[in-house]
């Protein structure tokens, strides 16, 4: 019952920056799906498209950590109530299930908001501050600038830190993620 309210926090906060990320954009997304193949073909025919293959494999792989509360639920499947096997199953659906529609959601986000990398920042406080600058019009009108005074924006980055032990902050550790304050990784940058 501890993380409960990290996970309904999550589900809020994601939920509802997703909706309006898209709502905010909605013009856009007709033409998402077509610019994305254009844009996937233009680089795999500078690149290749096993360098493609390398770059999305590396995403996936720096993205280990979101499968820690999966592997929890598998690993402890003993200590659910019974009926385990049926408690495990719907657990693991509602985790997949919210998983899915949140990494889905943010990459749809990501794609409409043009999202560029900012050092010290994640891909999701990027859009986020985006997504809030325009729904509030909140800005001090600097690129880079930051909304850490306004509560949404608060409210949905702690959303993101799960709490201190828990098999997500130690999957975190394990497979190598980022926190807010880390420079982002990109697999084409000559810094990298």
């Amino acid at each position: 019952m501890l993380l409960m309210p990290i996970f309904v926090g999550f589900l809020i906060t994601h939920g509802g920056f997703i909706v309006f990320g898209v709502l905010g954009t909605s013009a856009r997304l007709p033409s998402l799906v077509p610019d994305t193949i254009h844009e996937t073909s233009g680089l795999a025919a500078q690149i290749g498209w096993g360098a493609v293959a390398g770059i999305v494999l590396q995403a996936f792989a720096l993205g280990g950590g979101t499968y820690t509360g999966i592997e929890a639920v598998s690993n402890n499947i003993h200590m659910l109530r019974e009926p385990r096997m049926v408690t495990g199953a719907l657990d693991l659906t509602y985790m997949a299930t919210s998983l899915s529609i949140a990494a889905g959601g943010l990459i749809v986000l990501y794609l409409l908001w043009g999202v560029a990398p900012e050092y010290g920042r994640t891909l999701n406080a990027v859009t986020f501050r985006l997504v809030l600058a325009q729904l509030s019009g909140f800005t001090t009108g600097r690129p880079g600038s930051d909304h850490a005074g306004h509560p949404g924006y608060a409210a949905g980055l702690l959303s993101w830190h799960p709490i201190p032990g828990s098999s997500a902050a130690r999957g975190a550790g394990q497979y190598g993620h980022r926190s807010l304050d880390a420079p982002p990784i990109s697999p084409i940058s000559p810094t990298a």
